[in-house]
């Protein structure tokens, strides 16, 4: 089996040609249209789930080898094992079957956005199919196909195919599996046939090992452009060209050997003193030739291995200059900790314009200094949108030794917890990226007497948008891992408040309740710092990545906040009320009685009534219409996680009986609405008419819903009286 992997943006295009073709036959999908149009109508409302995808469109080709022919029932089996495998069956997605070249084929498309409105990841995703297809065979009994990685020839790439056929150019893999074929042809050394490459203007990049005895990788350069063995194919590996024929010797092929690394050697720490690398060639041939900065280069992966290069030749001119180079670099991080991004041009550029070698070796370091630069950067933007006086800085051991370990950096057993300002924190960014390679997540909790800091956990993508519908404004939204985001909500404290962190904690629960992680427990709590790795098992090493930074005060969850204070205070001056002995009520009501006429009672007590409803009414209101936003809120993001289509009469009338069942009246209600209810008046002509029928249908259905439960309550009871 055969298979093929695109992504693309439109799924109109792709639809209109699988569909198109007479030999078309549809054998599975989950989708409700018939017509391309219809079908593409219905990817695109769920593609609105995640407009920043730039390529929603996955199109899977499977192909029989030519003369295998599969009956339908197999082919659709077939496709969806392979739906199932590639992780896709909670997305949307069309198989069809093509008959119209010499061998079947079938077209799977489908939307890598899923129904909740994740996206599948296309990491690896070549291989998965390759991976897939080779158990397929197994499974179904079908003929076997080699993978490419057993390929004694690799094949071009789709992007290789189009510039050649664009450019009229054989690409750079064409132009080397050519020259080394034809290069391997009567050739029996392996000396001879770096010569004859070298005739054709590419360059061999060896890798011997055991003193030269055995050669054991091989790369190629054209061009500026070097290409392991392995991506051109077996064949043309250390061991496929010797068994093909190209013989290695050690006493014989040696110089060879030590001639092409030290010009790659050459080529890799630059040219500034060529002849300083080639006295140091020869001192140390062998060395050189087995060193790990040598075969790092010959597979292009310089960068990570020169750090080991300063450890494993030290006896080298080279090494001292790699040595100052690490020297200087410290010193740049020690920088970085006092709060000095600035560094002098000669930390950058290694040990100085005399050494190649300590030129490559401090850009190792350079980089390690960008990195640790750019979480100076990421901090100092997190910094800025919060803006507390001081933080607490924790962190949670999740993988390896670390696991389980928790530890807060300013807390001393004989000395009272200590908090640092945002300089401080900075100035420990050297200290907090040792403990994140080790396994620990890297928190912050901002100390702030004034202001709250509300943290909305595990939000979906799109969660801080529909946040910003409703006018609660973060001061910050960042990544911890794919998917997943956190908002912080910066909101004024009142410090004379007996209950400011009970009232706060429930608004913050109210909010993780709508929007994000529903156990989320209060107001006080911990969040990522940007920059640092995600340590999670299941989170892939994600970074925390800042998606918005921008200092504010959330206004909207002041408001509520004071509505929720003030509620709070006027149930502690109604409390010694409530708490009157009935015995006293009850003399009091008496002796009110026997003074007054009864007539002249109860009109005195409906007035007291309608005085005390009339001064709770605007407070009730604003409650409700409060109530009715965080219902919206939830029914929003019930219908995005279902991958719905947004309606907004619908959306009132869920929000309706959402707060009819929580005990609101229908007055409450249609107040809320009247009041809340997004282009109410643009969507309807006479909107007190529409609210009214709309909460007296979600009455209606709350009534008959309680009357059902209580229904089956008692069938219930009656069946356990039965048995």
């Amino acid at each position: 089996m055969i298979a093929k992997i695109m992504k693309g943006k439109g799924f109109r295009g792709v639809l209109d040609y699988v569909l198109d073709k007479d030999s078309a036959h549809v054998l599975a999908k989950s989708m409700s249209g018939i017509s391309a149009r219809e079908l593409a109508n219905e990817f695109g409302a769920l593609r609105k789930l995640r407009t920043g995808l730039n390529k929603a469109v996955l199109h899977i080709t499977l192909s029989a080898p030519p003369g295998e022919i599969i009956a339908a029932d197999k082919w659709r089996d077939i496709a969806l094992k392979c739906v199932r495998d590639m992780q896709l069956e909670d997305n949307q997605f069309i198989v069809v079957k093509h008959a119209d070249t010499e061998h079947e084929h079938i077209h799977i498309i489908a939307n890598r956005i899923k129904f909740d409105g994740s996206v599948v990841s296309d990491s690896n995703d070549f291989k998965r199919l390759e991976s897939i297809m080779r158990e397929t065979e197994i499974e179904f009994d079908l003929q076997r196909v080699a993978s490419s990685g057993s390929a004694q020839r690799k094949a071009l790439t789709k992007n290789e195919i189009e510039k050649t056929q664009r450019t009229g150019e054989a690409s750079v893999r064409s132009q080397l599996q050519h020259a080394c074929e034809a290069a391997m042809k009567n050739c029996n050394s392996f000396s001879d046939y770096v010569k004859s490459l070298e005739e054709l203007q590419i360059e061999v990049i060896p890798v011997a090992q055991l003193n030269y005895s055995k050669l054991s990788g091989i790369s190629y350069r054209i061009n500026d452009v070097v290409m392991k063995g392995s991506d051109l194919g077996k064949s043309f590996t250390a061991a496929g060209i010797q068994k093909n024929g190209v013989i290695y010797e050690q006493v014989r092929d040696n110089e060879t050997v030590r001639r092409c690394n030290a010009r790659d050697a050459r080529r890799a720490f630059g040219s500034a003193d060529v002849e300083h690398e080639e006295r140091a060639s020869e001192r140390d041939a062998s060395a050189i030739s087995a060193s790990p900065d040598t075969r790092a280069y010959a597979d292009e992966h310089g960068a990570r291995e020169s750090v080991s290069a300063r450890t494993d030749a030290r006896r080298s001119d080279a090494d001292r200059a790699a040595a100052d180079a690490n020297e200087a670099n410290e010193r740049a991080i020690d920088a970085h900790r006092d709060g000095n991004i600035e560094q002098s041009e000669q930390e950058r550029s290694g040990a100085g314009a005399g050494s190649g070698v300590g030129s490559k070796a401090g850009d190792v370091f350079k980089a390690l200094s960008a990195d640790h630069e750019k979480k100076i950067l990421a901090w100092r933007r997190q910094a800025a949108a919060l803006s507390a006086p001081a933080y607490r800085v924790s962190l949670i051991g999740r993988a390896g030794q670390a696991e389980g370990k928790r530890i807060n950096l300013g807390k001393r057993a004989d000395a009272q917890e200590r908090f640092y300002n945002a300089a401080e924190v900075e100035g420990l960014i050297g200290q907090l990226r040792r403990h994140n390679a080790r396994g620990f997540d890297v928190y912050i909790t901002p100390i702030d007497n004034n202001y709250h800091y509300f943290v909305i956990d595990d939000m979906k993508a799109g969660a801080a948008k529909m946040l910003a519908d409703i006018n609660y404004a973060p001061c910050l939204v960042q990544s911890s891992s794919k998917n997943n985001e956190q908002a912080i909500l910066k909101v004024p404290r009142q410090i004379n408040c007996t209950d400011e962190q009970s009232i706060a904690n429930k608004l913050v629960q109210q909010l993780n309740l709508a929007f994000g992680d529903p156990k989320f427990s209060g107001v006080i709590h911990p969040f990522r710092m940007a920059g640092f790795s995600n340590k999670k098992p299941d989170r892939l090493n994600a970074f925390t990545q800042i998606i918005k930074a921008q200092h504010s005060i959330c206004t909207r969850s002041a408001d509520v906040l004071q509505q929720m204070r003030d509620d709070a205070h006027a149930q502690r001056q109604q409390a010694p009320q409530r708490q009157q002995a009935p015995q006293q009520a009850a003399q009091q009501a008496a002796q009110q009685a026997a003074q007054q006429a009864p007539q002249q009672a109860a009109q005195q007590a409906a007035q007291q009534a309608a005085q005390q409803a009339a001064q709770q009414a605007p407070q009730r209101q604003q409650a409700a219409r409060e109530a009715y936003k965080i219902a919206v809120a939830n029914v929003k993001r019930w219908v995005y996680m279902r991958g719905l289509i947004e309606d907004a009469s619908r959306v009132d009338y869920r929000a309706a009986c959402s707060m009819i069942e929580a005990g609101w009246t229908e007055d409450d209600v249609a107040h809320a609405m009247l009041n809340e209810s997004e282009n109410l008046s643009a969507r309807h002509k006479d909107v007190h008419d529409y609210v009214k029928r709309t909460v007296s249908k979600a009455s209606m259905h709350c009534a008959d819903a309680a009357a059902q439960r209580s229904d089956d309550a008692a069938d219930d009871d009656a069946e356990k009286e039965r048995t």
